[in-house]
């Protein structure tokens, strides 16, 4: 490993160049290129809207079928399969492990469906046998 050293104020070497204090600036006021790759709230926003819009690509469909399966070949062969579709290792993982999020959503959501189903059906038959005993 690595590490990274700030320059020491010597003219040769590993820590060549001359030493500059970096002035400590307010992320608030700082300048738009600092604040490159992180994403804005506006551009957040829209991307949600289009992305209940229009849905998933087949693509990506195809990878949260894979990912809901579960076990560890299927999450192996929607890497693959995103890295082969999308260019590239690092944006098929980034791109599996925001679908690894979806499904988990998914599947949180259907739980709680679910159960309040489930409760749901559990009152109604509590109030059709309370109807019932209070009808004799």
């Amino acid at each position: 490993i690595t590490k990274m050293y700030t320059k020491g104020g010597i003219y040769v070497g590993k820590h060549a160049g001359f030493t500059v204090e970096k002035p400590e600036t307010n992320p608030k006021f700082a300048k738009p290129s600092y604040r490159r790759g992180t994403k804005g709230k506006r551009v957040a926003l829209i991307r949600d809207v289009i992305r209940e819009i229009s849905g998933y690509a087949p693509y990506e469909r195809r990878i949260i079928k894979l990912l809901s399966i579960g076990d560890e070949g299927a999450d192996k062969r929607a890497m693959k399969f995103a890295k082969r579709r999308i260019g590239g290792h690092r944006r098929g993982k980034a791109k599996r492990e925001a679908f690894r999020l979806i499904v988990a959503a998914q599947k949180k959501a259907a739980k709680e469906k679910a159960a309040k189903e489930a409760k749901e059906a559990r009152e109604a038959r509590e109030r059709a046998e309370k109807e019932k005993k209070e009808g004799k």
